[in-house]
């Protein structure tokens, strides 16, 4: 009977470690993908139901300006880093990109002072008809606090 030499036994060992650390890796990856997406279900479930609330609406501009803000920042830094390196076609169009997301943040600015314009004729309606001296929890808990008032400048 002949016995395996040792170069095939390693070689076997080498497959069968590959085998498993891909296996192990596909596993990994499967569980990942499976969390991501149960995060994914769990934030569209939130997502749906404050989807109409006012609240919502300003977090998510909010995050947009947040957005926005950070590509601006990025985009300085790297300006402030190569500012030595001058080529202007380069910076010409750098600005350009700083100056258009300047542009999408006033716009979106302008979208949460309507939501907070239309936040407080929500407020002064629901003032108005209903009398002064019924305050009860429920009606407490629906209205949403003023978080923007529309007087509030901003400069960008």
């Amino acid at each position: 009977m002949a016995t395996p030499r040792r170069g095939e036994t390693k070689d076997k060992d080498r497959d069968n470690e590959d085998n498993n650390m891909k296996m192990k890796l596909f596993r990994l990856m499967y569980e990942t993908v499976r969390d991501s997406d149960l995060k994914v279900k769990r934030a569209e479930l939130i997502q749906n139901h404050y989807n109409n609330s006012s609240s919502f609406e300003v977090g998510y501009l909010m995050g947009d300006i947040s957005d926005k803000f950070n590509i601006m920042q990025d985009i300085t830094m790297t300006l402030k880093r190569l500012y030595s390196d001058w080529k202007p076609i380069e910076h010409i169009n750098a600005y350009e990109q700083v100056a258009n997301q300047a542009i999408e943040i006033a716009h979106i600015i302008d979208m949460v002072k309507m939501v907070a314009k239309r936040l407080d004729e929500e407020e002064a309606k629901s003032s108005s008809s209903t009398p002064p001296h019924s305050t009860s929890p429920s009606e407490n808990a629906t209205t949403t606090p003023k978080c923007i008032t529309s007087n509030d400048s901003y400069v960008v």
